[in-house]
């Protein structure tokens, strides 16, 4: 993830611009990765099964369109789970997709799901090349998620299950 430091202007990305005009925090338009639950075994349903899940989040004050950018937990596999066209995130707004291959539940679905003895997850542009986002974690406690506190810009840090909803630690 780039690093930006207030004054910086920069214009351009597949979800739009990032922009510092002497600003004290940079102004990010881009979806990011916000949450993930890994060992999911009873804390969050989707049907009849407890995937798991990543949880994206959008901070800025602009939509955002996710069309083309891709999940995955392989760095040689980058687009491993493509956003379909007409996936976007608002202002303010949270996605949860699921890493899983239940494809009948609702929702999304990666077609892969993640390793509760540790593994890695990263947001990538359209282009497939240009990761705009990761997380990568060690061993994962059963029914506890990874978040950001607070949602965004904040440290990963072991916290409370809440798809849709502001991380807590």
């Amino acid at each position: 993830m780039n690093h930006w430091t207030a004054g910086a202007k920069w214009w351009g990305g597949v979800f739009g611009a990032w922009l510092a005009l002497g600003q004290p925090e940079l102004i990010r338009a881009q979806a990011v990765l916000n949450e993930v639950l890994v060992d999911n075994r009873t804390a969050i349903s989707n049907g009849d099964e407890f995937p798991d899940y990543v949880e994206l989040f959008n901070p800025a004050s602009q939509t955002v369109s996710l069309a083309g950018a891709s999940l995955s937990d392989d760095p040689g596999q980058p687009r491993k789970f493509v956003f379909p066209s007409g996936v976007a995130l608002g202002p303010g707004a949270y996605l949860v997709v699921w890493c899983d291959k239940s494809t009948n539940a609702p929702g999304l679905h990666t077609g892969f799901g993640l390793n509760a003895l540790g593994d890695r997850i990263a947001l990538h542009a359209a282009d497939g090349a240009t990761a705009l986002d990761s997380v990568e974690f060690g061993l994962q406690l059963p029914d506890s998620s990874i978040g950001r506190v607070p949602n965004a810009t904040g440290a990963w840090t072991l916290a409370r299950p809440t798809p849709g909803q502001a991380n807590e630690a």
